[in-house]
């Protein structure tokens, strides 16, 4: 049986092979080409090997219809499926060029809060179709993310490998996909050898799996796939990972026990709006993230503006200090999920050192947690905190030390200071000009959520309104006139551009009073309205 096709060979008469572009555990991608329509492909064919193994072509066969199934503007597309000569599966799939988030990541470190509005949008968007279709991604991360160019230059998000999805009523394994950068030409496949999802096997990619999965539950819902969106929010505003760990046992302990480490300590230019975001998202309990997609993206669109919704969701996620000495970036794994070949945590482990409830609504700032079998790694007293002696992310882990405070000010000096902070904070708290979000009244809250809404048109949504819009008119006495931002209409109906923005519309006939109404063209609409007679001028003698 062949390893690889040759450069020519034609696939079911339809698809000729030009070049290889990638290999990877499970398969082998090639660039290829339709005969008839001349459209650029990639073929993914099954390794020889895996191809004698029924379990593997069957998964071959549901990683096809899966990913073939969501058709969504924001999920790679899979075109076509059948066999080589040799009796191996294929499956036909879009050829993308750009780049992958990681590869973006590893080039700019921290991306601007516009570009990672734009990226996260774009997910969350095409996960909720796969959702909606009952399918969890669950491998979730920056190497799966594909930032494809159209034609006009405009950035498009490819989600890749479904994998190690799960059929969320059925909890099969699927297979992977592959993305071609524009910048080497080079291919990278993210595959690997998938495996049926069973009790305690531990399936996805260390620092991108969400806590409850790291115990090889199958009861594992949608919710996952929000809290790796939420890692992937964190590392874009600040350039890691919140939980790390030098081997793959450490990163699941981390992410299962420590608290998520301090967005604006990392970043001070983050928004207190966008902190709060990521921090509900990288909730350990799922009931206290978002419960859907489209939950997230609603926050997305109020924290793009720097506001928080004023009866949102609260944020329960307890926070800690980052590490003073960051360790080097791990090295980001080729292969797409993992079955990692580590036991699955037990949820006693995760009881013995998480972190203490939070009792308030409000975010809990608490040190990391202090796990007080572990051994403690001494730091002196005063040495930088770049020449501490702590290898890697480690620090003093044990309970927080004492310092002697000196106040080199009399008392006088103390009073007087004083003084002016309390003034300052009277100010702050009675001035509505220094109020924030939560802070505000009713009409205060009705404008966040308008100038969110109006966000949400300037960044793409105009297109979800109706092009034009019908507007019926029943006007007395009827051959009024209708003007529609000082035009005049003629039409009956007559049909206006289609916004979410107010419009004002004029109603006037010679010997009546004008009418001034105000609509809004989201939808088709009645215009009603009679005009009472102008009442006659006395003349003077």
């Amino acid at each position: 049986m062949a390893e690889q096709l040759n450069i020519g060979d034609t696939l079911e008469g339809k698809y000729v092979i030009h070049r290889k572009i990638g290999e990877g555990g499970m398969g082998v991608v090639y660039e290829g080409q339709h005969r008839e329509l001349e459209m650029k492909v990639a073929i993914k064919v099954l390794h020889p090997i895996e191809a004698d193994d029924p379990s593997m072509i069957d998964r071959f066969k549901t990683e096809a219809k899966s990913s073939a199934s969501i058709k969504h503007p924001n999920v790679v597309e899979v075109y076509d499926y059948g066999l080589t000569p040799d009796g191996r599966p294929f499956f036909v799939m879009e050829f993308l060029g750009g780049e992958s988030l990681a590869d973006l990541l590893d080039r700019v470190k921290v991306l601007k809060t516009s570009q990672v509005v734009e990226i996260i949008d774009q997910i969350l968007t095409g996960l909720s179709r796969a959702h909606k279709r009952n399918i969890i991604h669950r491998d979730l991360k920056p190497e799966n993310i594909f930032l494809a160019k159209t034609e006009e230059g405009k950035r498009v998000v490819k989600i890749l490998d479904f994998g190690i999805a799960k059929i969320a009523r059925g909890g099969e394994g699927h297979g992977a996909t592959l993305a071609v950068s524009s910048r080497t030409g080079q291919a990278k496949l993210r595959a690997t050898r998938r495996f049926r999802t069973e009790h305690g096997v531990v399936m996805g990619t260390p620092g991108y799996m969400a806590p409850e999965s790291l115990t090889g539950q199958t009861n594992i819902d949608t919710r996952a796939d929000l809290f790796a969106v939420g890692v992937l929010l964190f590392e874009m505003l600040t350039g890691r990972q919140p939980f790390r760990g030098e081997t793959a046992h450490e990163i699941m302990l981390n992410t299962a026990n420590r608290p998520v480490p301090d967005i604006r300590a990392l970043n001070p230019a983050v928004s207190s709006a966008m902190e709060q975001l990521c921090l509900i998202a990288l909730a350990k309990n799922p009931d206290d993230r978002f419960q859907t997609a489209e939950e997230f993206i609603d926050y997305l669109t109020a924290a793009a503006v720097d506001r928080i919704p004023e009866h949102g969701r609260k944020c329960r996620t307890d926070v800690g200090i980052p590490s003073l000495v960051p360790p080097a970036p791990p090295a980001r794994s080729e292969g797409s999920g993992l079955e990692l070949d580590v036991d699955p945590l037990d949820t006693g482990s995760l009881r013995a050192h998480s972190p203490r409830p939070v009792a308030s609504d409000t975010n809990n700032r608490m040190p990391p947690a202090w796990d007080p079998h572990a051994p403690r790694q001494k730091v002196k007293r005063w040495q930088p905190a770049a020449a501490a002696s702590a290898p890697g992310d480690t620090r003093y882990v044990g309970p927080p030390r004492r310092r002697r405070i000196i106040f080199p000010f009399s008392l006088f000096e103390v009073l007087i200071f004083a003084a002016i902070v309390g003034g300052a904070l009277y100010l702050i708290r009675t001035s509505s000009f220094f109020r924030t979000p939560q802070q505000t009244d009713e009409k205060a809250g009705y404008e966040i959520y308008r100038s969110a809404s109006e966000k949400r048109v300037e960044d793409g949504y105009k297109a979800r309104l109706p092009a034009t819009v019908p507007i019926w008119v029943d006007v007395e006495p009827s051959d009024a006139q209708v003007l529609w931002n000082g035009e005049l209409m003629t039409d009956r109906p007559f049909r206006v551009p289609g916004g979410s923005l107010p419009v004002k519309v004029e109603v006037v006939k010679e010997g009546y009073v004008r009418r001034l109404l105000v609509v809004t063209p989201d939808g088709e609409k009645t215009i009603h309205a009679v005009l009472e007679k102008e009442s006659p001028k006395k003349i003077r003698r």
